[in-house]
């Protein structure tokens, strides 16, 4: 590209040519001193135009936060039944016992002493107690669950909170309420019902 003291040595139609690439309407002048001028006004125009660098600050590390996924799902009860109504076995989630000899001896395999055989009774009964427990920390806001009351009988009844100090169950339509704040209680005193269909209200009704 030209210098600016090259512009006073070009031709006039040089001269026209550049200008209009600088869109400088040029239809008024009459010396060619006009056009100089004029040329050497905009390659100045130019120079001083020549956008700044602006100092980029590198971007920060952004940690976003995760999203965390709701298991949502509706309550889980049972149409046939009210608070405080009798549990039936059939509707109850209940794990296989430990079978044992009238004697009260555990089974036990051929070639198989009763060491074995106790070691293995206790380590199903764990186990069993394990799932009951596992089962009942599935337990949502508004689900329904047979509760074991002081009498014996198992009940139907309805979460009503569930916290770090354990969870509270409504046992009647009188606002009874049964605490249990143990895991190691749950096992005796809770039972998840049989559902006919999950996640979805099922309104009570009477039996």
């Amino acid at each position: 590209q030209r210098t600016l003291s090259e512009i006073t040595s070009m031709k006039l139609n040089a001269l026209r040519e550049e200008l209009a690439m600088y869109d400088v309407d040029y239809s008024s002048f009459r010396e060619k001193s006009e056009f100089i001028e004029a040329l050497r006004n905009a390659r100045k125009a130019e120079l001083e135009c020549v956008p700044q660098q602006t100092m980029v600050s590198p971007q920060e590390d952004v940690t976003e936060e995760p999203i965390l996924k709701v298991d949502y799902r509706e309550p889980i009860t049972h149409p046939r039944y009210e608070l405080g109504d009798s549990a039936r076995d059939k509707d109850m989630m209940i794990f296989p016992k430990t079978s044992r000899s009238r004697s009260g001896r555990g089974r036990r395999r051929r070639g198989q002493d009763n060491s074995e055989a106790s070691s293995g009774d206790e380590d199903q009964h764990r186990f069993n107690q394990n799932k009951v427990i596992a089962s009942v920390k599935e337990l949502h806001h508004l689900d329904a669950a047979f509760i074991r009351r002081s009498d014996g009988r198992w009940t139907y009844a309805i979460v009503a909170d569930i916290n770090d100090k354990g969870i509270m169950f409504v046992v009647d339509n009188h606002g009874l309420t049964k605490c249990l704040t143990k895991e190691e209680t749950w096992n005796r005193n809770v039972r998840r019902i049989k559902t006919l269909t999950h996640g979805r209200v099922m309104c009570s009704s009477s039996k």
